[in-house]
């Protein structure tokens, strides 16, 4: 006998894509030109404080192939740099 999930599985959605004027749309079109962005660009570019939340969203609801590179600075700091699996 199978044990049902604690969590019914909900059947993914069709997503409406993102409106262009908000962070989403466009970090999702950047992405799409084959840029790559840091959260210090989105921040720059978009006021976008969350950059990793709004990645896990496009992943997660577009199945997008995001790769994430972690770069050092000079400085010794690291970040995540994000584009689109080529």
């Amino acid at each position: 006998m199978a044990l049902k999930p604690l969590i019914p599985r909900l059947e993914t959605p069709v997503a409406k894509e993102p409106a262009p004027e908000s962070a989403t749309g466009g970090i999702l079109h950047l992405l799409r030109c084959g840029e790559s962005i840091t959260p210090l660009e989105a921040l720059d570019r978009f006021g976008c404080l969350r950059l990793g939340g709004i990645i896990f969203h496009l992943r997660r609801t577009y199945g997008l192939p995001i790769v994430t590179k972690i770069v050092e600075h000079e400085s010794g700091k690291r970040f995540a740099r994000y584009s689109l699996e080529k």
